[in-house]
């Protein structure tokens, strides 16, 4: 498993990789104390920076969430997954070089939001 993050991600360090998980993992949280990020909010602002739900390139990641609803009845959307730092980190690993391009505002269309609006 680190050797396939590593080949997706090899510019990038293992400290440098950890942090990034985790600047994500906190972004991803309802509140700063939760144990859990939630797949909605992550989406959520990824689509605010640009990368909507149908973009190829977060299908891994919209894949391993559909993966996980499968195997939980008490999940009914990949929009409200509760997700512990190991199970984030392997669903965010899959997209990890376009989530941290999006949120460090390297895309093509920077303010989003605002473009839709206009």
């Amino acid at each position: 498993e680190n050797d396939d993050r590593s080949r997706k991600t090899s510019l990038l360090t293992d400290h440098e990789l950890k942090v990034l998980e985790s600047e994500f993992f906190n972004l991803s949280k309802k509140n700063p104390t939760d144990l859990k990020a939630n797949s909605g909010i992550l989406l959520r602002e990824l689509r605010k920076l640009g990368i909507l739900y149908d973009d190829p390139r977060l299908q891994p990641l919209i894949y391993a969430l559909g993966e996980i609803k499968e195997k939980d009845d008490t999940v009914f959307s990949i929009n409200n997954i509760n997700l512990e730092f190991g199970e984030f980190c392997n669903v965010v690993g899959k997209c990890l070089v376009v989530i941290s391009t999006a949120f460090k505002g390297q895309l093509v269309i920077p303010e989003f939001e605002t473009f839709c609006k206009d």
